[in-house]
């Protein structure tokens, strides 16, 4: 996707990644990514932006490359014909999932609501146990699951 960007778009591009990408590893992290868009003002609760990004990481590694970013920033360009669009079967699966245990709609899963959702699937399961369980997922040590780690999970 960047070669068919002229020089001036691609040097835009480029200024682009490298504001979101602030230890410069040539990667974006959600993390690197949230705090980019909140330090421009941007709402960043929910799934809306990790939906993107998910659709975005090609190689499904939790970071986003200089080419994904630039597919992505395409794609957001074009966010109207995307929502023409229907959405990839598995995609749809894996937020319908996700929401079931987000209890509290604030796109990320505690482990308060992970724990609830598997005991009252019948697992028989401590808070300690979720919590070692909510660990291994939470690539950002946040302490929660948000959809992009839940994604990841999933595929694995």
């Amino acid at each position: 996707m960047a070669a068919k960007l002229d020089p001036e778009q691609l040097a835009d591009m480029k200024a682009a990644f490298a504001l979101y990408d602030k230890d410069n590893d040539g990667v974006v992290t959600t993390v690197e990514f949230a705090s980019t868009l909140a330090g421009f003002g941007v709402d960043i609760r929910g799934t809306q932006f990790e939906d993107l990004i998910v659709r975005c990481d090609a190689d499904n590694n939790g970071s986003i490359d200089f080419d994904e970013f630039v597919n992505m920033m395409m794609v957001s360009s074009h966010s109207h014909e995307e929502d023409e669009q229907p959405r990839d079967p598995e995609e749809e699966k894996l937020m319908k999932a996700f929401a079931a245990y987000d209890e509290n709609g604030d796109g990320f899963i505690s482990v308060e609501e992970f724990h609830k959702a598997l005991t009252n699937a019948g697992q028989k399961v401590t808070l300690k146990d979720v919590e070692k369980l909510v660990s291994k997922v939470d690539k950002d040590g946040d302490g929660v699951i948000s959809f992009m780690e839940f994604a990841l999970f999933a595929k694995k």
